[in-house]
């Protein structure tokens, strides 16, 4: 009996205790409550400023390389900071002949050959600086061209050499030759030989490019293209020869052609009328010559009337013989012709 009585007694007793702490976290709770409440609306809430970004710059540039007399353009994007009411730019490392500005996009045109690292720093309202990454650009001395034909004056058919000496600029060259004739077209290298295959009058340039697209624009070289006389540039004197031997009977069964060729356009046609002048001028003294010789021979000469005149004759008186005019004796008998005095 008594041991029910004491189970009992403590499951009572552990209700209490229980109770009793359930009552003491609820009062901690409700002044836990109490002590944060909410700030009345006349307390001032502090606020805090939001920090700026940081500062940043980048540097491009349009061309790393580039031949004089050309330009590159320079561009900065700046960001962060406070850029109110705008960025300040300071440029380093550019080339001579720059006007070095402030502006984040401005063009360049070099007055100087080299390479060149370029940066800019960059500033804003708040006294905030950053400098920008570096960016290379090579300036090279402008592109040159040379242009050279081995000959002013050729036979058709028959080859020639075209040699171009480029210089400055950067890299390889691309050729574009001009005013070739036909057979000497579509090269694109600094020499070659080719054998043009039409007559008349050429003048020959070219134009060279280097990688940065610099152009130069050469010299002219005249070439004048005669006929090779037997319609075979590689003709022959014997029909089955050839090279110099070719050549040979060229000229000697064309000597007109092997003297144009020897002589470039103009010096020729005046040595060819200075000829046909000079013969002219012969063929017209020796016609005078003959017409004169002619026109004196047909003269009569001195004394010739009297010779022609008939002789008159008489008879002699001894003989009656003919005795010939003017004779003082008779050619028969020897008898004086002149008159007896009575």
């Amino acid at each position: 009996m008594w041991t029910r009585d004491l189970s009992v007694g403590l499951a009572l007793g552990l209700i209490v205790v229980a109770a009793g702490f359930g009552a003491f976290g609820a009062s901690s709770v409700v002044g836990e409550l109490r002590t944060t409440a909410a700030p009345s609306a006349s307390s001032e809430v502090p606020v805090v400023a939001a920090a700026d970004s940081p500062l940043n710059a980048v540097l491009s540039v349009n061309r790393s390389s580039l031949d004089m007399p050309g330009s590159f353009t320079v561009d900065t994007t700046a960001s962060g900071g406070n850029p109110s009411p705008s960025y300040t730019y300071h440029y380093y490392g550019m080339p001579a002949g720059c006007t070095v500005n402030e502006n984040p996009t401005w063009s360049c045109s070099p007055s100087a050959t080299g390479t060149f690292d370029i940066n800019v720093s960059v500033s804003d309202q708040n006294g905030n600086v950053t400098s920008s990454n570096f960016e290379d650009v090579t300036v090279d001395s402008a592109v040159t061209a040379t242009l050279v034909v081995n000959v002013t004056s050729v036979s058709e058919n028959q080859p020639i050499s075209v040699t171009t000496t480029p210089g400055g600029g950067s890299g390889s060259y691309n050729y574009d030759y001009f005013g070739t004739p036909p057979g000497c077209g579509g090269f694109n290298s600094a020499s070659f030989t080719c054998n043009p295959s039409s007559t008349g009058q050429y003048t020959i340039y070219v134009e060279v490019m280097d990688t940065n697209g610099g152009v130069a624009i050469s010299n002219s070289v005249g070439l004048s293209v005669t006929s090779s006389g037997n319609g075979n540039g590689n003709g022959n004197g014997n029909g089955n020869g050839g090279g110099n031997s070719g050549n040979g009977g060229n000229n000697s069964s064309n000597p007109l052609s092997g003297l144009l060729s020897g002589f470039s356009g103009v010096l020729s046609l005046l040595l060819i009328a200075g000829i046909i002048g000079f013969v002219t001028w012969i063929l017209l003294i020796v016609g005078v010559w003959i017409i004169a010789v002619v026109l004196i021979r047909r003269l009569p000469k001195r004394g010739a009337a009297l010779a022609a005149a008939p002789a008159t004759s008489t008879k002699c008186a001894s003989c009656s013989a003919n005795v010939p005019g003017g004779s003082k004796f008779c050619p028969e008998c020897g008898a004086s012709t002149a008159p007896k005095n009575s």
